[in-house]
């Protein structure tokens, strides 16, 4: 019998999402959970977004706009660049797929840098691409040794560079781009993966569309699941060059983006306070946070995301799959991160004040120490 499918297919990285909190009340038998694994915004969703679904519920009989053409208006408004330069998708999960889909070849070669989103790996690995792994150093993309292997290596023909990067929360800034950039050749295409962008407080910060507009061959991405707090309605967009949006667009499955997912995001980009209230609860608690776990002998990495990565110290009592069960049982969730080959960490979403304390209270009493404040 013929084997049912490809041998690249055979030991695919599955994506692992973070745990449900239906699962989990099924599963520990608590309620009142405090889901801090998915880097989901805890303030929740745009208020202006929420109310326009609602006035859109009485049309979910109609197909949505196949081109999503009042979106792209709008985002080629907030952007500065033509329609032409955008394309939706379901999540950026999707637009990385169809990257990876639409550029790799057999011989190709997919550059990454690892750990980081693991989403990078899966695209290369379901299309039998060798994939080139430049490991991070002390938890941040090493921009040098990617730039070297892009010049030395002429079958790298797509990068990715997640900024602020996942799981880690770390970030580079426009001087090391810039170097990156000058090394990488021009037949690269260089994919800049921006979806905790809205939360970077360094100013050296360099918005990747003022890339794109200088450099036909690179992709930004953003998404709505973080900083508007639309992770449900599943909404994604690159902004590129024409030629290579056009080819995205040949690919993409119709009607990928909904209907409601395009009202949604429609209203949540004007809605100003509601991203202003968002940006200020994280630059008030992420450090907070960050703080906190540290007096409680964890080191965290440097983030400039909504997450924290949280490691415990060698030769702790406990390991970082205990510490999450632990964490489970008292209605908290947090996501593991061995598949990230970080077996001793944990990844922790900024919650609201309450959650936050409430984890900063439960590792308090797993840890079976006395409180040390937060």
């Amino acid at each position: 019998m013929r084997p049912l499918v490809e041998p690249h297919l055979q030991n695919l990285p599955v994506y692992v999402a973070g745990k449900p909190i239906e699962e989990t009340e099924r599963e520990y038998g608590v309620s009142n959970i405090a889901k801090l694994a998915s880097n989901e915004n805890c303030l929740g969703a745009s208020p202006l977004a929420t109310e326009a679904v609602r006035q859109a519920l009485d049309k979910g009989h109609l197909y949505p706009d196949a081109g999503g053409y009042a979106l792209k208006a709008r985002l080629a408004r907030l952007h500065d660049v033509g329609a032409a330069n955008i394309v939706l998708g379901n999540g950026t999960n999707e637009i990385i797929t169809l990257l990876c889909r639409a550029l790799l070849g057999r011989d190709d070669v997919l550059l990454n840098a690892w750990p980081s989103f693991v989403v990078y790996r899966i695209g290369a690995r379901s299309h039998g691409v060798l994939e080139r792994v430049v490991p991070l150093k002390a938890g941040a993309y090493d921009l040098d040794s990617l730039a070297q292997v892009a010049a030395a290596e002429r079958a790298v023909k797509l990068v990715f560079l997640a900024n602020p990067n996942n799981p880690t929360g770390t970030c580079f800034g426009k001087d090391e781009l810039d170097a990156f950039l000058h090394k990488v050749p021009a037949d690269v295409v260089v994919v800049l993966d921006e979806a905790y962008a809205d939360y970077v407080r360094r100013p050296d910060y360099q918005d990747g569309v003022a890339v794109v507009s200088r450099r036909p061959r690179t992709m930004l991405l953003r998404t709505f699941s973080k900083v508007y707090g639309l992770a449900a309605y599943r909404v994604g967009y690159g902004v590129g060059d024409p030629e290579l949006v056009r080819l995205l667009e040949s690919l993409r499955d119709p009607f990928n983006v909904s209907s409601l997912g395009q009202v949604a995001a429609l209203a949540a980009i004007d809605d100003v306070e509601h991203l202003a209230r968002s940006r200020a609860h994280n630059a008030t608690e992420l450090p907070r946070l960050t703080r906190a776990l540290e007096a409680r002998g964890m080191s965290v990495a440097p983030s400039q995301a909504n997450f924290v990565l949280a490691t415990l110290p060698e030769r702790h009592h406990l390991t970082a799959a205990a510490l999450n069960i632990e964490l489970l049982k008292r209605a908290l969730i947090v996501r593991p991160v061995a598949n990230y080959d970080l077996p001793a960490s944990l990844r922790i979403t900024v919650g609201t004040v309450g959650e936050n304390d409430r984890l900063l209270a439960a590792l308090d009493a797993i840890f079976a120490v006395p409180s040390a404040g937060s």
